[in-house]
């Protein structure tokens, strides 16, 4: 009789050990696979080509690109600025939508006066882009151009700008950190 008792017992220990081990092998291989997975969410690159006059960019979920800094600068220097008083809210609400935390109460407070300023003098403006400099390991950019603005049909003189854009780029989401006006570009 204790040695059917023995038997089961010792077979209920190999089992339990079977277990265990099997637990523990797939604890471990989970762990390596969400590393592995991670790693490659940070470290995969994908190459972009957009349909017109651009050139393409290399992003990945921690780095950017030169070209995609720019268009990036492009892209929100021109929703600022290309706006009229039928379209000034949507493109400010868009451009909202790419501001950190940190900046957004600031920032959206200018886009505000600016968007009072549009509506009260029904102005309309573009802004041509004469150049864009651009630093990918501080991820900022210059961008230098014409401001021209009208009210009804009547031209208001162009204005020579420069705006500097500073960005965070985390888990491959660009968000504007900072957006401003650089009074004079070599001192700026």
């Amino acid at each position: 009789m204790e040695y059917y008792n023995a038997s089961k017992e010792d077979t209920l220990k190999k089992r339990l050990n079977f277990w265990v081990v099997t637990a523990v092998v797939m604890i471990v291989s989970n762990v390596m696979l969400a590393g592995l997975c991670w790693y490659a969410l940070l470290h995969e690159k994908v190459e972009v080509t957009p349909f017109f006059g651009n050139q393409g960019y290399v992003r990945s979920g921690s780095e950017v690109d030169i070209h995609y800094i720019n268009q990036l600068s492009e892209n929100f220097v021109l929703t600022r600025f290309n706006v009229s008083p039928g379209t000034v809210k949507a493109n400010h609400a868009r451009l909202l939508n790419y501001v950190s935390t940190d900046a957004y109460h600031d920032l959206s407070q200018v886009l505000l006066k600016e968007q009072q300023q549009v509506l009260k003098n029904k102005i309309s403006s573009s802004f041509d882009i004469q150049s864009v400099q651009t630093n990918p390991e501080q991820l900022t950019s210059l961008v230098s151009g014409h401001l021209k603005r009208y009210v009804g049909s009547r031209a208001l003189p162009d204005i020579k700008v420069h705006y500097r854009l500073k960005y965070r780029y985390h888990l491959g989401r660009p968000a504007i950190v900072s957006f401003e006006k650089v009074e004079d570009k070599r001192h700026g």
